[in-house]
């Protein structure tokens, strides 16, 4: 391989060793930190703390922004959330539903320079329990997070002194971090609904997939497949010679 294309790649090989190795250390810092906070909160008493929020919530600007605004939407209140329409039109309409334990029963109104909600005295009810079950998906997250980050510092580490991209080595490390993608793309929407759901009155758990991540996988084996037909070249024409 020419020198020059070789050294370029070392040179992002060893970039993304450099940086890959940095993200592993502050997210390894991260999950401990998360580790000690669910085993803190393993160990409070299993209740239910009720908050009650009384008054409003008043959305204002100082300038022109919401007297503009005006003349270009209509919105008003509709059941638990707001219908915005665009001004004149009557079949050009989006509706923004409220979260049923947050802003349930709220009044939204017009008032100078903006609006108001008024929450009229709701109640949210956070469960200790429910936060231990938040905390450990947030941990495995980040535990599969650590997982992804050492696939990828063993590629980046591969690339820093080949004398090939096309060699087996790189395409088993890139296989690997094809791989440990798939759980990342399914915890990523565990953990997204669990904190959504923790002040809700029952535990949400639905498994979400990340599909941004699941075409980086597909990218990465697609890839990983070029990568070993490049490498069967190269064995070939190595022997030819």
């Amino acid at each position: 391989m020419d020198s020059k294309n070789k050294k370029t790649i070392n040179t992002i090989g060893k970039i993304g060793r450099v940086v890959s190795t940095i993200m592993l250390v502050l997210t390894i810092l991260a999950a401990a930190a998360v580790l000690a906070c669910t085993a803190g909160a393993a160990f409070l008493p299993k209740e239910t703390i009720d908050i009650t929020l009384d008054g409003d919530i008043n959305i204002t600007s100082a300038g022109t922004l919401f007297a503009k605004l005006d003349k270009l939407l209509d919105i008003k209140q509709e059941g638990d959330g707001a219908q915005v329409n665009l001004a004149g039109t009557g079949d050009v309409t989006v509706s923004i539903a409220g979260d049923d334990d947050i802003l349930e029963d709220s009044n939204l109104t017009k008032i100078d320079n903006g609006y108001k909600i008024d929450i009229n005295n709701r109640k949210i009810s956070l469960n200790t329990g429910r936060l231990v079950y938040c905390l450990a998906v947030s941990l495995l997250s980040c535990i599969c997070t650590v997982a992804v980050l050492i696939m990828v510092r063993s590629l980046m580490k591969s690339l820093e002194v080949c004398e090939t991209p096309f060699s087996d080595e790189i395409i088993k490390n890139m296989k690997r971090f094809g791989w440990s993608l798939v759980p990342f793309a399914f915890l990523r929407g565990i953990d997204k609904t669990a904190w959504s759901s923790i002040a809700s009155k029952s535990i949400d758990f639905s498994i979400g997939i990340d599909f941004t991540v699941i075409a980086g996988i597909l990218v990465v084996f697609m890839l990983a497949v070029i990568f070993t037909y490049g490498a069967q070249l190269q064995k070939e024409s190595d022997e030819t010679l």
